[in-house]
């Protein structure tokens, strides 16, 4: 069989990227005309369409949408994806919400399906503002484990709901 040279902008490749897959093995390699572009694509279609990626020429990036919590710092460990975009549900996002904070090429989080409060230990609070400020939209936090000088400064913060208080008997009175 002959084998094709596919050579196009990083946005054609990434809008016929399911197609290029299908036929993998006719394609010899693939150029992208503008490579200082990068080639965005779903999660999903990064994990489909690992052999076509595969042949993809010179020192490409990658931009990845809908990353999964549980996935993100797979995602962000490869070597051509320069950034992601995490999205998962409430729950999913904050078990990984300590995680994000050494995953620098997350762009932004979004929370799906039903969105509730992010249940959140005072420490983890403390130490994630950073990622919390990556989440678009609105959202709300549970925190558990506070002491009362931090129970009073989250009563300032209108994205905390419910604070619950970890302290001595004599903090507390």
């Amino acid at each position: 069989k002959t084998k094709i040279t596919v050579s196009d902008t990083s946005a054609n490749i990434a809008r016929n990227l399911d197609n290029l897959q299908k036929m993998v093995n006719n394609v010899s390699s693939v150029t992208l005309t503008d490579i200082a572009n990068p080639i965005t694509l779903s999660a999903t279609q990064l994990k489909r369409n690992s052999a076509i990626l595969a042949k993809v020429s010179g020192n490409y990036s990658l931009n990845v949408n809908e990353v999964t919590a549980a996935n993100a710092a797979t995602v962000a460990a490869k070597s051509n994806v320069a950034k992601i975009w995490v999205s998962d549900t409430s729950n999913a996002i904050a078990d990984k919400l300590t995680a994000f904070k050494d995953i620098a090429k997350i762009q932004t989080i979004t929370q799906k399906g039903t969105i509730k409060a992010l249940s959140l230990t005072a420490a983890e609070l403390s130490a994630n503002s950073t990622v919390l400020a990556k989440i678009s939209g609105g959202y709300t936090l549970d925190v558990s484990g506070a002491n009362v000088t931090q129970a009073l400064t989250y009563t300032a913060n209108d994205k905390v709901k419910s604070v619950s208080i970890l302290d001595t008997s004599a903090n507390v009175a």
